[in-house]
């Protein structure tokens, strides 16, 4: 059992982040503004990260396989200018990083 505790950590704190991202800021509506220059596949990737799911979980929903996931999330990170996962969920909720 010890053993599964720093998992449980790692989820919930990752939780935590997923939902304080979903979190309207004070007086702001929050919507995810697609980018004209990602493609369709970028953005509906780009949403399942925003959802917190994982490149396994993004690849199985979207019929990819992980590599495919990472090389997206790779023109995503490229085409708005941030360097990871959680910058880019924040690029597109319009949130600071």
């Amino acid at each position: 059992m010890s053993l599964l505790v720093p998992h449980f950590r790692t989820a919930v704190r990752h939780a935590r982040t997923v939902a304080a991202l979903r979190r309207p800021a004070a007086g702001k509506a929050v919507t995810l503004v697609p980018d004209p220059n990602l493609t369709r596949r970028e953005l509906t990737v780009l949403g399942l990260l925003g959802q917190g799911l994982s490149d396994k979980e993004i690849s199985r929903r979207c019929g990819i396989s992980p590599r495919t996931v990472q090389n997206h999330l790779q023109n995503i990170y490229a085409k708005l200018g941030v360097t990871g996962r959680t910058a880019a969920v924040s690029w597109s909720l319009r949130l600071p990083a």
